[in-house]
């Protein structure tokens, strides 16, 4: 007998435009001093842990090691704080990213100009530092990475092989790094579970070449940055910055090389792999020209969608007459939707309800980068986003800091607080416009799932992390109406599925319980 805990309506239409963005809650957190670079990771089990840089030394900064330091807090479920840490040397540590492993831990990279304090191992000039953290951010391992001139961390994250991926720049040529083409490479390192080195590898041309995200595709890893180099491997930069996105195999070998922008100044600041298996590259534009069209005015926010051989799929730019930044981007698989935060001072073009200064500025597109709706948040002062996530419940959780204590902002404890919003799931609201319904069970699960096919041909699903990991994925032959899925070794928590039938999808949350 087979026993269904869930039962999920099948979502085949969605009144969009109808729906809103609207802050659930909101808190400063800081000191007297100033708080930047503030990350945040939405866990499983409905915690969520904040990183950002300080330079406040009273309060729960009493521990500060430096000048810049980094410091880490966690919420649980409820609310209370279980975490307070913080991490660095008696000089400057700047933190670029923070991702949860499957573990549960954490990695934290940036960069530091220490040796003392929690530092060991400094070259000189600048080092990447990399940290493993365990669930309550004690280092379990740590690292300097580089040589001795400038050297930079700017991205870390778990393959599906258990690897640490590790990107930054490097100006050296010695230490860590046996070459350098000329100003800054990207820099590339496979570490296993201890942080061993496995793969090392170094990319670029005559400019500065400075990666921002490593994506791990079937046969190897896409690498996205930022490059004023001219050329490089055959391919021609665009103008004065471009991204360039550089596809290696699994051993670390070059396959090919291509520029991205306009005439101008074009940056990327993340990338994601979609649902359908490509790129989705978020950044800010200055161009109208090349890969770009339909400049604003100053700045833009810029989505860039490439297949994962490399080629355009897609451009879109937005904002107004003023200046936009790019932050990060975050697909909704559910609804085909991306979200992406930045920060504006414009007060037209996509933009209506400035709040005053700089403000947060989300917006939500479709699946090709039509504007569906967009909505800037903050205070009458300078407030700027930075991260968002998607929780286990599709609410999206936003990071940023904040210099106002007004309108939607309140609790500033000083010069600059980081900033930490959550808003709530905007597709909550969709009427269910389909008379199907999947039964899935049993939810919480432990080694297996049953799917009840009866009524919908499922052609495919994917299980995902909070993290937007592919973990699995399953071809679903046609006509199956039982269905019957092992689910691969992982710890306990929250997790979704995401359910195809031809080019409509939804999710369903799935605890794993063992």
């Amino acid at each position: 007998m087979r026993i269904f805990y869930a039962v999920t309506a099948v979502v085949l239409a969605l009144n969009l435009n109808a729906q809103s963005l609207n802050v659930k809650w909101q808190k400063c957190l800081g000191g007297p001093g100033s708080e930047n670079s503030a990350l945040v990771v939405p866990r499983s089990d409905e915690s969520y842990t904040i990183g950002f840089t300080t330079t406040s030394t009273n309060g729960v900064f009493s521990g500060n090691k430096g000048l810049i330091d980094w410091y880490f807090t966690k919420y649980e479920k409820d609310e209370t704080v279980s975490v307070n840490r913080i991490l660095g040397g008696s000089m400057t540590e700047e933190l670029s990213n923070l991702n949860e492993n499957i573990d549960k831990t954490y990695l934290a990279i940036g960069t530091t100009n220490s040796s003392d304090g929690n530092i060991s191992g400094y070259k000189g000039g600048g080092d990447c530092w990399m940290t493993k953290l365990v669930s309550n951010c004690n280092i379990q391992w740590r690292k300097c990475i580089g040589g001795t001139k400038a050297d930079t961390g700017k991205y870390a994250i778990q393959d599906s092989n258990g690897k640490y991926l590790i990107i930054g720049s490097t100006e050296s040529n010695d230490g860590d790094f046996s070459s350098n083409a000329g100003g800054s490479d990207f820099f590339f390192i496979r570490t296993d579970l201890n942080g061993i080195f496995e793969l090392t590898k170094t990319f670029g041309g005559s400019g500065n070449d400075v990666p921002v995200s490593i994506i791990q595709v079937s046969d190897g890893y896409i690498i996205i940055g930022n490059s004023t180099s001219t050329t490089l491997s055959g391919s021609n930069n665009n103008g004065a910055s471009d991204i360039l996105v550089i596809k290696v195999d699994n051993s670390g070998t070059q396959q090919w090389t291509k520029f991205y922008g306009g005439s101008n100044d074009d940056f990327a600041i993340s990338a994601i792999l979609t649902a359908d298996n490509n790129i989705l590259i978020s950044g800010t534009s200055n161009s109208s020209n090349g890969d770009l069209t339909g400049n604003k005015g100053g700045s833009d926010f810029w989505l860039l969608k490439i297949f994962n051989s490399g080629n355009v799929q897609w451009s879109k730019n937005y904002g107004g007459s003023g200046n936009e930044t790019g932050g990060r981007v975050v697909e909704m698989k559910n609804v085909n939707n991306y979200f992406m935060i930045g920060t504006t001072n414009s007060n037209n073009g996509d933009i209506s309800s400035p709040k005053g200064g700089k403000d947060v500025f989300v917006i939500r597109t479709n699946s090709t980068g039509s504007l569906v709706t967009s909505k800037t948040f903050g205070g009458s002062s300078d407030d700027e986003g930075y991260t968002i996530n998607l929780t286990a419940s599709n609410d999206l959780l936003c990071s940023g800091k904040t210099s106002s204590n007004n309108i939607d902002v309140s609790g500033n404890n000083g010069a600059e607080d980081a900033w930490i919003f959550l808003l709530a799931n905007p597709t909550s609201t969709n009427e269910i416009t389909s008379n199907h319904s999947i039964k899935i069970g049993p939810n919480p699960a432990s080694s297996f799932i049953n799917i009840d096919n009866t009524d919908f041909d499922i052609s495919e699903i994917q299980l995902f992390d909070l993290q937007g990991r592919l973990l699995k994925g399953w071809n679903i032959n046609s006509g199956n109406d039982k269905i019957n899925l092992g689910l691969p070794e992982l710890v306990n928590g929250s997790y979704y599925l995401l359910i195809t039938k031809g080019n409509k999808s939804f999710s369903q949350a799935l605890t794993i319980l063992r």
